[in-house]
């Protein structure tokens, strides 16, 4: 890539696979870094989770983003932790008033330490919780006007979650549509 420096408009990096002292992976990612903007992009916050944000996972993404100062810093509206063990999947949350609070002062601490806004991303939903209360789309519109946050969602995501889960729940199409349209919204196509 180096070599050709292809035309694209930015690169995205999996923020963990930088979690090093140094070596090649960094290395690179700064000559890289010298010539397109940056995207950070973790799976590893764990934002649903009821555990404690894991400082030294925050204290590794704040040195990333002091040394690379990406355009654009995003993490999944999941969980993928309990008890300081990791899923390695992202993990739906149950839409409620309860988890709507949690996520939402994880978001806030976590820009609050950064400096700076993260941008949300959502997750095809695969199931659908007994005691969720609140639809998915406005769940996402509440964190989005709470914090004052981005929500990217990939093209496919809207409409598989609809038909994986269907429930009055999730609110009517052309909610959900309006969601896709609003200006706040990223809509993203991953690769």
């Amino acid at each position: 890539m180096l070599d050709k420096l292809p035309d694209v408009g930015w690169l995205e990096a999996h923020s963990e696979n930088y979690f090093c002292k140094g070596g090649a992976p960094l290395h690179y990612l700064e000559k890289l870094r010298a010539h397109y903007p940056l995207s950070l992009h973790g799976v590893g916050l764990s934002l649903g989770s009821t555990a404690p944000l894991n400082p030294d996972h925050l204290k590794k993404l704040k040195s990333l983003v002091e040394r690379f100062d990406p355009a654009l810093v995003s993490e999944h509206l999941t969980w993928s932790s309990v008890e300081g063990r990791y899923m390695h999947d992202l993990l739906p949350l149950p839409y409620t008033e309860e988890s709507l609070a949690h996520v939402c002062g994880r978001i806030a601490h976590i820009q609050d330490y950064l400096g700076s806004q993260i941008l949300i991303e959502n997750i095809s939903s695969y199931l659908q919780f007994f005691s969720s209360t609140i639809p998915e789309w406005e769940f996402l519109f509440v964190v989005i006007t709470r914090l004052d946050v981005t929500v990217s969602t990939l093209k496919n995501i809207l409409p598989m979650t609809m038909q994986n889960v269907v429930s009055e729940l999730m609110g009517d199409r052309e909610t959900l549509v309006a969601l896709r349209s609003d200006p706040v919204v990223i809509e993203d196509q991953s690769l």
